[in-house]
């Protein structure tokens, strides 16, 4: 297994364990899977999904097999790697998924394949985002606009994991309407907002926000987008 993931995806881990002639090894009770993460040597203890350094209640997790029969030799990690709940996941870091075995006689002659890794963030955080903006004028005073702007992935609004936001708008010429500057939020909706004064938008003339946008990580991502005007 080698994967690049999203931050707050599962991942599933199957381990294909063989014996030693490399057949399918079927029946094994004690394989098991343990997490290392590669920026600070941590474990994952899958008792309450933190990364430690000692103290670990489930360093190593029981794998299952997914079927004697129509699957045989194919063990899973049940739930998978769930990067939304581990309490201190690491974005943008590299996760080594480690085959172990434990005790059990029924286990010993498994031959497990190699430790595979997992990457979670870079730019796969990236894919499916897409910027919704709207530009309001005199939702406060004649001459005053509103500008508003928000993160949404596959559909669905991003409400975790932003800081700050900028935002300029331009025409279609690209003559600066609103330099660009702060928004405040982001609300628990994951909005961003900001209110320019002494602005005039001319009918039938299309505009452009700019709008760059910092996460938690420090990541700073930069979006167009042409705002609904009301």
């Amino acid at each position: 297994m080698n994967s690049l993931i999203q931050t707050g995806d599962t991942e599933t881990i199957t381990l294909d364990v063989r014996d030693a002639s490399g057949a399918p090894f079927t029946g094994a009770s004690d394989v098991r899977v343990r997490v290392r993460r590669d920026s600070d040597g941590l474990y994952l203890d899958w008792d309450d999904l933190t990364f430690k350094g000692a103290g670990w209640v489930e360093r190593d997790r029981d794998c299952v097999e997914a079927d004697a029969v129509l699957a045989a030799g194919l063990y899973e990690v049940p739930g998978g790697f769930p990067t939304l709940s581990i309490t201190n996941l690491s974005v943008d870091d590299f996760y080594l998924m480690i085959p172990a075995k434990g005790p059990a006689a029924d286990t010993a002659a498994a031959v497990l394949p190699t430790p595979g890794e997992l990457k979670v963030g870079f730019w796969a955080d990236a894919v499916g985002l897409e910027l919704v903006c709207s530009a309001t004028i005199g939702s406060l005073t004649p001459d005053t606009l509103r500008l508003t702007a928000w993160l949404v992935r596959t559909g669905v609004p991003v409400t975790s994991g932003l800081v700050s936001a900028t935002i300029a708008l331009e025409d279609s010429t690209g003559v600066v309407v609103v330099a660009d500057g702060a928004m405040t939020g982001p609300t628990s909706r994951g909005i961003f907002r900001r209110d320019a004064a002494g602005v005039t938008l001319a009918d039938a003339t299309n505009y452009v926000s700019i709008v760059t946008i910092t996460d938690a990580r420090g990541l700073v991502t930069r979006f167009q987008a042409q705002p609904t005007i009301g």
